[in-house]
């Protein structure tokens, strides 16, 4: 590409597709489920965010962080990843699922976040409102932190207070992070 200035006019997803072309995709193992229609694509991105005290900011604070948690599962499972991070995280906080007015879980592929969800017994009213990976694609690097604004944005436009955001890692790992909302007003 030329050095200069380019404008983006057009985003590379989510892209067109209907339930019939997807039901033609041909699974990654035989006998199994996965598709490039189930899995997210891998996409361009970058990210930065300032991480601070908020007492020496300038600037307005969109989130605070409260807790994390980085765990490690059998690498052969690592798409549960989230659960246990997730899990760990509230033990750590003090907080119950049901005080999370948000969650925002990168979804790796369909299949890896139905167990996710089946095993925090979420509910779909609450988690990826926005769409997830599968919808916008997979950053990589830059995911982690596309979770985190997407979620921080969502606590403010709804006034609410916690939200988590959480993934898994390639290898055998899972990572969550609980955020506040500073302009949260309770009702």
């Amino acid at each position: 590409m030329p050095r200069g200035v380019e404008t983006v006019t057009q985003d590379s997803h989510p892209r067109a597709t209907t339930l019939a072309a997807l039901s033609r995709l041909r699974a990654i193992h035989a006998d199994g489920v996965q598709t490039a229609g189930n899995s997210c694509a891998v996409v361009d991105g970058a990210a930065a965010a300032l991480v601070g005290s908020a007492s020496q900011s300038q600037r307005p604070v969109l989130a605070h962080l409260l807790a994390s948690a980085v765990i490690g599962v059998a690498p052969e499972f690592m798409g549960i990843g989230p659960t246990p991070a997730i899990q760990l995280l509230l033990q750590r906080s003090g907080l119950a699922l049901s005080d999370i007015g948000r969650l925002e879980i990168n979804e790796a592929q369909a299949a890896q976040m139905l167990a996710v969800t089946q095993t925090l017994e979420l509910d779909n009213e609450r988690l990826n409102c926005l769409g997830g990976s599968l919808g916008l694609g997979h950053p990589l690097a830059a995911t982690g932190l596309r979770l985190v604004m997407t979620l921080a944005r969502q606590l403010r436009e709804k006034n609410l207070r916690y939200g988590i955001a959480a993934a898994c890692v390639g290898g055998g790992q899972g990572m969550a992070l609980l955020i506040e909302n500073p302009a949260f007003i309770a009702r």
